[in-house]
């Protein structure tokens, strides 16, 4: 999945600088051998499914913003959406946590439970599928193509605020390098960046020379510890070239 900005545009009351976080997905397919390993190992992280986890790591960062989720989730949603909510409607109305889900255009009309699970998750983070509901893909194109068949279970979502700046979300072609097709979005956003130069101008060359501090007595043993280490005696003795003997001496004071 790609996503672009447009540059030097604003959007309304919902744009400039506003924080906006993008998660990037992907959440094998139950048989694979992946999920296989992670039922066998029986812990108490292994026994999440994927979205258990998207869950508590919205739950654990609060402060993320607007968001704009993407990628192949293996799941066959149908025509199902999620009605977005902007945060003008909550202030009269009383939110609820699950928002009513409403229809979008798609060629897969199949819906799994995996499908069924990825819009109950979606309803509770307030975020809407892309797919066939936006200028671009006004058909509902297939994402995934292969000797199967041909799918829909790539997609790009997000957040109310976020969905008023998408510009466009496209489905292109398919490439030699996969069976599933890029997914384009396009943002009507701006923002601000440094150039790599100024960042290199204000980092400083490192010391060609280490200062010894008699004063610090934790850097004395960290400094004699190191110089008993099997592997800095070996190297001593395997090799002639100072520099090379001394990294991992550096390396353990760090």
């Amino acid at each position: 999945a790609v996503v672009s900005t447009q540059s030097g545009l604003t959007a309304g009351p919902y744009d400039s600088d506003r924080k906006f976080t993008i998660i990037n997905v992907y959440d094998s397919p139950e048989q694979s051998s992946y999920k296989a390993r992670r039922r066998s190992n029986k812990s108490e992280e292994d026994s999440l499914s994927t979205l258990d986890q998207l869950l508590e790591f919205r739950a654990n960062n609060t402060d993320l913003g607007d968001v704009m989720m993407v990628g192949d989730l293996n799941a066959r949603t149908g025509n199902l959406n999620i009605d977005p909510v902007i945060e003008e409607d909550l202030e009269h109305d009383i939110p609820t946590s699950h928002p009513g889900t409403s229809e979008r255009v798609s060629k897969d009309q199949v819906i799994n439970s995996r499908g069924s699970k990825l819009i109950d998750f979606l309803a509770c983070n307030r975020l809407s599928i892309m797919n066939g509901q936006t200028l671009g893909d006004i058909f509902g194109e297939y994402t995934s193509v292969n000797y199967n068949g041909a799918s829909v279970v790539d997609y790009m979502t997000a957040t109310p605020g976020l969905l008023e700046s998408v510009l466009s979300f496209e489905v292109l072609n398919l490439t030699k390098f996969s069976d599933h097709k890029p997914c384009i979005c396009k943002l009507n956003r701006s923002y601000s960046f440094t150039a790599a130069q100024v960042l290199l101008d204000e980092l400083e060359d490192a010391p060609k020379k280490f200062k010894w501090d008699n004063q610090d007595e934790g850097l004395k043993q960290r400094f004699l510890a190191a110089q008993n280490a099997p592997d800095l005696k070996m190297k001593k003795e395997k090799s002639t070239d100072c520099d090379s003997a001394l990294i991992p001496l550096l390396h353990s004071l760090a």
